[in-house]
């Protein structure tokens, strides 16, 4: 019985330097809830938490991001929920809150670096560290290891004790970075929890393309 109706703004702004590229970001929005009680099935009828009229409620957020990237390195960080806010469907009453939306604010970093010779072999160990308020923090620390920038293997391990493996196969005759590609690839995720027992793990499979659009602005777009 909820309709949810959203507005908001973007505006981004990228700066050129001599050591790279540095952008920032911003949101700001406005979700509109309407909560409509008397569309639910209470399970004793005419209980009063339920027979409310329908109302409106509002909640506004803003998030912010940076990022920065040269030719072998990135790292950004962005939250984009900076405002908390609890949505309650029985708003006022003694009887029940029912906490239909709870915003928390998250946080994310993440950064990367390509060591070695792309026309050779190179490696690219990446991070993505995640924070939400009152959760533990995550962390994704990922390596890749790029042959001839064709194959790619990699594994990468998360804190909440799962691991993924990864090969990417990219057909791609001159071996340029530029140039139309087309990549084929899969994924293999698991845990080492006990939840493991009851769904397995993860296969999957994907498919790449990368296009030449903007050749003079960007030298290396599989990368970074």
């Amino acid at each position: 019985p909820t309709n949810k109706t959203q507005f908001g703004l973007q505006y981004a702004y990228r700066m050129h330097t001599s050591a790279g590229i540095f952008a920032i970001g911003i949101d700001a929005s406005a979700t509109n809830y309407h909560l409509n009680y008397q569309q639910l099935t209470a399970y004793i009828d005419g209980d009063p938490a339920f027979t409310n009229q329908p109302e409106n409620t509002w909640s506004p957020n803003i998030g912010a991001g940076a990022w920065f990237n040269s030719d072998r390195f990135y790292a950004g960080a962005s939250s984009p929920v900076l405002i908390t806010d609890t949505i309650s469907a029985v708003s006022g009453s003694e009887i029940s809150q029912l906490n239909i939306f709870e915003a928390h604010r998250h946080y994310f970093v993440t950064a990367g670096v390509l060591i070695g010779n792309m026309d050779n072999i190179a490696v690219k160990p990446y991070t993505l560290i995640k924070y939400a308020t009152g959760s533990p923090v995550q962390a994704d620390i990922n390596i890749s290891l790029i042959f001839k920038n064709s194959v790619w293997l990699g594994g990468g391990y998360r804190t909440d004790n799962s691991m993924s493996l990864m090969a990417q196969y990219f057909v791609d005759r001159s071996n340029m970075l530029r140039k139309n590609t087309f990549g084929i690839g899969y994924a293999y995720n698991f845990s080492f929890e006990e939840v493991q027992d009851f769904f397995g793990p993860t296969h999957e499979i994907f498919i790449a393309y990368t296009f030449d659009k903007h050749t003079t602005r960007y030298t290396n777009p599989r990368f970074f």
